[in-house]
């Protein structure tokens, strides 16, 4: 490549927006996918910042490049990767995950520029550097400049920079990171020796990871031709994590996601459906909608049922590890076996619903000894003397939303439970109160014999926070 010039894709305008439209964590996966495919042993994603905040997003890759002499015909055709007809990378090394030249639009769903500066050997192996511009205003151009040799310190790799942001993009947020660990999981446990940060962090999965289980799942149909293998695996996370069904290829690769929809308290996950015809139907380019397939929706089916079995088993255990451990610390509040089966179902009862409290309420895992022992013994008695408090409780508690959940722990951190508690009982009878003086200044009946003196000033007079907060301490004075 002698000089500039401009490559022209062969795609329609539309089906290219289409493809520019993504969320942050979508878009750098398939940036990552790219230097993997290149078999890249470390990938970074990083930003730069300027007086006005998010100036850049760089991500870089050790990858073979892209040699020049290639890089034309890689970027004129969408879909027409080289990658469709191989199922290994260049050397051998890897499976490969891309296969049709999408994932360098994703770059403009981050920002309106982005340019690809590639570091890679020639024809004549000669290592040389070159960079690739496009800009989301005219997406079906790609510049591409003269490529000129470099230095024998250089190294073979990609550096693809998006300038211009559309938003200050946070990609320090966890939840980003979270979501790259359950994509790349299964990658990265197959080949350890990659390496993929965000923003300074590392993704490590197998860190993360509490539980990892895999099970084989009835075929899928193939009319009168062999039918399609199927598995599950099933990841639990130690982090909170939104939990997903990915639907794989028979490679391992997430190419679509889904929220399964199935209770399992307690209990953060990922789950990885695998199947040659998860892969057919995303070459049909019909996988997002391919729960309106009856066979790959049957499928899916049989894998959350398979969940469910799972997490019934996994509840079993953790109750039995979790009562285990209490006896060890000596804070189970039980000190001797039941003697009849009254009491052995009412300790049943004691041993779910304590487990629950554990894995719900934040922290609880956290607190001192002494603590724990007192709520578990405060809760075995809430249950044997008044089971009906204990579940509005356990309904109000467990059921509050993620972020009340962590409102009232900060309240907690600040001050306890019982100041909590009478601070509410302070403000329902004052509302009690207020709703009563209403219905007696304004009731047609009552309204006829309720005296101002003698009954309403009265009233107000050992009530004085109703002209506010600060004649609450106010004594009455005076004769009525």
């Amino acid at each position: 490549m002698s000089a500039d010039k401009v490559i022209q894709v062969e795609a329609q305008e539309d089906f290219i927006e289409k493809l520019a439209v993504a969320s942050p964590a979508q878009a750098l996966v398939e940036l990552i996918w790219n230097g993997l495919d290149a078999e890249a042993t470390k990938v970074s994603i990083e930003v730069d910042h300027s007086d006005w905040g998010l100036h850049s997003i760089r991500v870089r890759d050790n990858g073979h490049g892209i040699p020049p002499q290639e890089a034309e015909e890689l970027f004129m055709h969408l879909g027409g990767s080289w990658k469709r007809n191989e199922n290994k990378s260049k050397n051998g090394k890897r499976r490969l995950h891309g296969e049709e030249g999408k994932g360098r639009f994703r770059a403009l769903a981050l920002g309106r520029v982005a340019t690809w500066l590639v570091t890679a050997p020639d024809e004549r192996t000669q290592l040389v550097r070159y960079s690739i511009t496009v800009i989301k205003d005219r997406a079906k151009e790609f510049k591409v400049t003269s490529a000129l040799p470099v230095n024998g310190d250089a190294k073979a790799g990609v550096e693809v920079t998006i300038s211009e942001p559309y938003k200050q993009w946070r990609l320090e947020n966890p939840t980003i990171l979270q979501e790259l660990n359950e994509i790349y999981a299964i990658y990265m446990m197959e080949y350890p020796g990659v390496h993929i940060s965000l923003v300074g962090t590392n993704l490590d999965p197998a860190k993360q990871i509490e539980c990892r289980k895999t099970f084989a799942l009835p075929s899928i149909p193939n009319g009168n031709q062999r039918p399609f293998p199927a598995e599950i695996e099933i990841v639990e996370w130690k982090t909170e994590t939104e939990r997903t069904l990915y639907l794989c290829s028979e490679d391992k690769f997430p190419l679509h996601r889904f929220t399964p929809g199935i209770h399992a308290p307690g209990f953060n996950f990922s789950a990885y459906l695998r199947s040659p015809y998860v892969s057919q139907l995303h070459e049909q380019g019909v996988l997002e909608v391919g729960l309106l397939d009856s066979r790959l929706n049957d499928a899916v089916e049989t894998a959350k049922a398979k969940l469910r079995e799972h997490f019934r088993t996994r509840t079993k255990e953790k109750l039995k590890n979790l009562v285990e451990e209490w006896k060890n610390d000596k804070i189970y509040p039980y000190q001797e076996e039941p003697k009849s089966p009254i009491q052995e179902v009412e300790r049943k009862v004691f041993d779910l619903v304590a487990v629950n409290v554990a894995m719900n309420l934040p922290d609880f895992q956290e607190q001192d000894q002494r603590n724990k022992k007192f709520q578990l013994r405060i809760l075995r008695q809430a249950i044997e003397r008044s089971p009906e408090e204990l579940q509005i409780i356990l309904d109000e508690v467990l059921g509050l939303p993620q972020q009340k959940q962590e409102e009232l722990a900060k309240l907690l951190k600040q001050t306890t439970l019982s100041q909590i508690i009478s601070a509410s009982n302070l403000v329902a009878d004052r509302l009690n109160f207020l709703h009563g003086l209403e219905t007696m200044l304004f009731d047609k009946e009552l309204k006829e014999t309720f005296k101002e003196r003698s009954q309403l000033h009265r009233i107000l007079a050992v009530n004085t926070w109703v002209f506010g907060e600060e004649f609450a301490l106010t004594v009455a004075g005076g004769r009525y």
